[in-house]
């Protein structure tokens, strides 16, 4: 009998080692359950919904005004969000993607807001993209750049939105403060980068840099395993090889 019930010891517990442990990571909200790099959907980068909202640890010291992301989406509608922190109200901005792939950008302060859809530009694709948008405060114009190349400039007043980030909002990645995050990007985000400065057609074309004095954050999502514990850290930090806020 004691050789039986050690021989079924055994069985269950080479058994154990062959099932996949599910790793719980952090969420959004800081509390203990939500990992991106851990959700079977993943392929190319984190996924998000309506129950997950990625927050930021911290605030940003100052307004981006370059937005990166390397991102593939299939779905025709609106994208949602990339890096943001829109409540609808007051102040906010949004790096998100609108119907049929168009990247936006958009900003409010009170009562003013401005917005740029770029219409010539798609980022739907079966494979990463990787969609930049730069803000032109001299000449009140938005660049958007795919794959490096710039597609398309509009208008876009941003001095008026200047200062746009509340303090008691901090961004988030792949959601924002919309009840339900009601808008979360419908693809799969690889990486989001936010730098002060307006990058160059050359910067942009090089690709992110981690080096840049005017990095702000830069997540990598597929990165993740480069820290020891992930799974025990806040969203920002589980995500992040880098982070300067």
């Amino acid at each position: 009998m004691k050789h039986i019930t050690l021989r079924i010891l055994l069985f269950l517990l080479v058994l154990a080692m062959l099932i996949p442990m599910t790793v719980i990571g952090v969420n959004a909200e800081g509390d203990d359950v939500y990992d991106p790099t851990s959700r079977e959907t993943q392929k190319l980068g984190a996924t998000f919904d309506s129950n997950t909202t990625a927050k930021m640890e911290n605030i940003l010291p100052s307004l981006p005004y370059t937005y990166e992301a390397e991102i593939q989406l299939s779905s025709t509608n609106r994208g949602g969000v990339i890096l943001g922190n829109y409540s609808g109200y007051g102040k906010c901005i949004s790096f998100e993607i609108h119907e049929y792939g168009r990247p936006r950008i958009y900003a409010a302060n009170g009562g003013n807001s401005t917005s740029a859809i770029f219409n010539n530009v798609s980022v739907i694709s079966s494979e990463v993209v990787r969609v930049s948008i730069t803000v032109d405060t001299e000449n009140n114009m938005a660049h958007c750049y795919l794959n490096g190349e710039l597609k398309q400039s509009l208008a876009f007043d941003y001095d008026k939105i200047n200062n746009a980030i509340p303090e008691e909002r901090p961004l988030m990645v792949g959601g924002d403060y919309r009840s339900g995050n009601s808008t979360p990007f419908l693809g799969q985000i690889k990486s989001v980068y936010a730098y002060s400065d307006v990058r160059t057609s050359e910067e942009i074309a090089q690709g992110p840099s981690l080096t840049d004095e005017n990095l702000l954050v830069a997540y990598d999502f597929m990165s993740s395993g480069k820290l020891d514990n992930p799974s025990k850290q806040h969203f920002a930090r589980a995500c992040a090889f880098y982070s300067r806020f």
